[in-house]
């Protein structure tokens, strides 16, 4: 009787040894890399001719869409930096 209680206790403790680590998981989580964005050169206007209404909304909206790549840029390599990339 001993002798089955025995080999019940080293059951146990074996499948507890198999089994239990699987119910410990470590997640890792790993960071994707940031993509910087390159701008492309500005095109070469004259400034004879005065921007209408319209011009002067795309150019408005050109600069701000400069800024904010910029602004993205640094965020960018500053992530990258951060985990190694």
């Amino acid at each position: 009787m001993k002798l089955l209680a025995l080999k019940t206790q080293v059951a146990v403790i074996f499948g507890l040894l198999v089994f239990l680590p699987g119910c410990f998981v470590k997640y890792v989580y790993v960071e994707s890399k940031f993509p910087v964005i390159t701008k492309p050169d500005r095109p070469e206007i004259s400034t004879e001719p005065e921007f209408n209404d319209r011009e002067q909304k795309l150019a408005g909206y050109a600069i701000q869409l400069e800024k904010l790549i910029n602004k993205y840029n640094e965020i960018a390599v500053q992530h990258n930096k951060n985990n190694g990339y």
